[in-house]
């Protein structure tokens, strides 16, 4: 009897084994398969491009590159809420959001007297200008906030960019008519300096400027000249 118990464990045991080597073989063969045809797919893609097949329309053959009848010219402008296509002049220069660049606080570790001198460090640049003092976009964007009544980071507006910037102007009054999803121009102003709030209402009237990349704070000396303080 037990001699009959461990043969069918045995068969048991052998039978599983064979179903493992059995799914072991078909994934292997399935992944195989996949990894051949993604080389096929990249073949045929570089093949493609080096044949200059880079998307143009087909039905236009003789455009030669400058579509003279306008198909494409004018997908750049038309969503107002991708930043990516708003137009620009092709002057990839930035302007001054305030008049004057006097820096008051850098970008950098400070020593913050509203804290009662505590180091920290200051995300944004803090330019000393008077109380309604105009400030501007710095480049082609499109609202993406308006936040008002903030007691602590004060009044402030946010400027998308193309690639991934953002500006922020903090302490400011808001221009009225300014809105979510505004296309906005370098130069256009954006509101005007206020008397300074919350988390840095020691300081003298000021505009807070940060710039933003990819979700990260960046030095706004990659984009202004700040080097006259």
């Amino acid at each position: 009897m037990d001699n009959e118990k461990r043969t069918n464990k045995r068969k048991l045991l052998i039978r599983y084994l064979i179903l493992a080597a059995c799914i072991l073989l078909i994934a292997s063969v399935t992944v195989i398969s996949i990894c051949a045809a993604n080389d096929w797919f990249r073949v045929d893609i570089s093949d493609s491009v080096d044949k200059g097949d880079n998307g143009n329309d087909t039905q236009n053959p003789d455009d030669g590159g400058g579509n003279t009848d306008g198909d494409n010219t004018g997908d750049t402008g038309n969503d107002s809420g991708d930043v990516g296509d708003t137009p620009t002049s092709g002057d990839t220069s930035w302007v001054a959001p305030v008049t004057e660049m006097n820096v008051i606080t850098p970008y950098d570790f400070v020593q913050d007297v509203t804290l009662k001198n505590m180091w920290h460090f200051h995300t944004g640049l803090d330019l000393a200008a008077k109380v309604g003092t105009s400030v501007v976009c710095c480049y082609d964007g499109v609202v993406e906030s308006v936040v008002t009544g903030d007691e602590l980071d004060g009044n402030k507006v946010t400027i998308k960019h193309a690639d991934g910037v953002k500006t922020v102007y903090s302490f400011i009054d808001v221009k009225p008519t300014l809105k979510v999803g505004d296309s906005v121009k370098k130069g256009d102003t954006l509101g005007t300096v206020a008397e300074p709030t919350g988390k840095e209402c020691m300081l003298d009237a000021h505009l807070h400027f940060e710039i933003i990349e990819n979700g990260e704070s960046a030095n706004p000396d990659k984009y202004l000249d700040v080097s006259i303080k």
